[in-house]
């Protein structure tokens, strides 16, 4: 399952995906900035890679580049890099968090899944 939220569906689920995030650091699953994500991600140890709305043009190109060329899935969230940081335990800014562990991408495609049923028993 690809997990392409769209912008609303990321809004209604952000708290969710924050506390699944926040979740997996505390568990170890998760390694935060950009170095030591697209590090992760070249070792083929990333199941995803989660970053924040605000990131320069390089960082975003430097991201995406590696997950795109290592087919590792990426999800931007409405959340700033200051906030990303403060919301996963860190003083300082974080760009991006990778997250290592296969049952905490099934935690938010769990997520990505309820969004779509309500969804669809919406439009009915």
């Amino acid at each position: 399952m690809t997990l392409d939220f769209t912008p609303e569906e990321l809004e209604k689920s952000r708290e969710k995906i924050l506390a699944a995030l926040s979740l997996s650091r505390k568990a170890g699953k998760c390694v935060l900035g950009t170095d030591m994500c697209t590090e992760k991600v070249r070792n083929n140890a990333v199941k995803l890679v989660i970053y924040a709305n605000d990131l320069s043009d390089n960082t975003l190109k430097r991201i995406k580049d590696c997950t795109s060329y290592h087919k590792v899935q990426s999800m931007a969230l409405d959340i700033s890099k200051d906030e990303l940081g403060a919301r996963l335990g860190k003083r300082s800014s974080v760009s991006c968090a990778a997250i290592m562990d296969e049952g905490f991408v099934k935690i938010l495609e769990k997520i990505y899944a309820e969004i779509h049923t309500e969804s669809t028993e919406v439009q009915q």
